[in-house]
């Protein structure tokens, strides 16, 4: 895994060969010791680190186990999930079980009845024996790890953090597959950058790389008015009659109701002094508020003058 790209690894890992290949053999065994369980986490991480380079402290792997849709990297424990993994099964299977087994011999299946037991002594008499979803029969595991890790993250730009993270944009590279021709491959560097600062011990560089992102975001959105053949300019002078204020663009023919479209780039960072009370509380607030100090900012614009704030969230995509 460390002589290929880290977005294909990660893929690889996550998502075609080894989690789901792990999540199988969880259905088809009641799980391995706790000893053993211990073993395979250890390695887990020891080799998550080697392959990202990036140091995972115990906060942010607890982040990391977490499936993605709750801020994490869908790693799994196994100790945790091999019974909810198992019973699922058993309880999916029992049906065929019973057509297979000697109808004239009682049969009783003591290993799923012996994993139940010890499900119930973890998470509490919640759950009956023939549920057949393991999303269900993991929502106990997952809550518990989901509260722990909330208590260790209780600061303001913890919580940010966490919730950008877990909104729909914030974690949907992890979904994307590695393309060359659909730009879609991200460089080592994105990938261990982006784990470092949001899972991994490295804490996060604020406004790092901004600018570079900024002139490269409003040269792509010049380049994509140039090929609808319409044509723009960068950062006019004179739009503003009272101010030294200039747009980052601004569409030399009309773009809707005999306007033309100026726009100006902002990289609003979630965990921003000025942000960080807002994004504490809600997904995206840092991209509302850096759209109305805009707005604001370019008010007086004339009347055949659009304007669009055209915002993009430093670290996280929601802002």
């Amino acid at each position: 895994m460390t002589e290929i790209g880290k977005h294909d690894a990660l893929v690889l890992l996550t998502q075609a060969a080894f989690i789901p290949r792990l999540s199988y053999f969880l259905r088809t065994s009641p799980g391995p010791s706790q000893q053993k369980s211990d073993e395979f986490n250890n390695e887990l991480h020891m080799g998550f680190q080697k392959i990202f380079n990036v140091f995972f402290d115990d906060k942010g792997w607890k982040q990391a186990i977490l499936p993605v849709n709750m801020g994490g990297l869908g790693l799994g424990v196994v100790a945790e999930l091999a019974p909810s993994a198992f019973l699922s099964s058993a309880a999916a299977t029992a049906a065929l079980q019973d057509k297979i087994l000697p109808m004239d011999v009682a049969y009783q299946d003591d290993l799923r009845l012996e994993t139940f037991r010890r499900w119930c002594t973890v998470y509490g008499d919640i759950m009956d024996i023939n549920v057949c979803s393991q999303k269900k029969w993991n929502e106990p595991s997952l809550n518990v790890s989901k509260s722990k890790l909330e208590e260790l993250n209780d600061s303001p730009s913890d919580k940010a953090r966490l919730m950008a993270v877990r909104s729909e944009l914030g974690s949907a590279w992890l979904r994307a597959i590695p393309s060359t021709a659909c730009g879609t491959r991200l460089v080592n560097g994105s990938i261990s950058e982006f784990m470092l600062e949001t899972w991994a011990a490295g804490g996060v560089r604020l406004g790092s790389g901004r600018q570079a992102r900024h002139s490269a975001m409003n040269d792509y959105i010049c380049k994509l008015f140039q090929k609808a053949n319409i044509p723009a300019v960068k950062e006019p002078a004179g739009l503003l009659s009272e101010s030294n204020f200039r747009p980052d663009g601004y569409t030399l023919v009309p773009w809707s109701q005999g306007c033309c479209l100026s726009w100006d780039v902002t990289f609003p960072h979630t965990l921003a002094e000025r942000y960080i009370n807002y994004t504490a509380m809600e997904q995206g607030s840092a991209a509302v508020k850096a759209a109305d100090f805009k707005n604001t900012k370019y008010k007086d614009l004339n009347d055949n003058t659009s304007f669009c704030s055209d915002l993009c969230g430093d670290i996280w995509p929601s802002g």
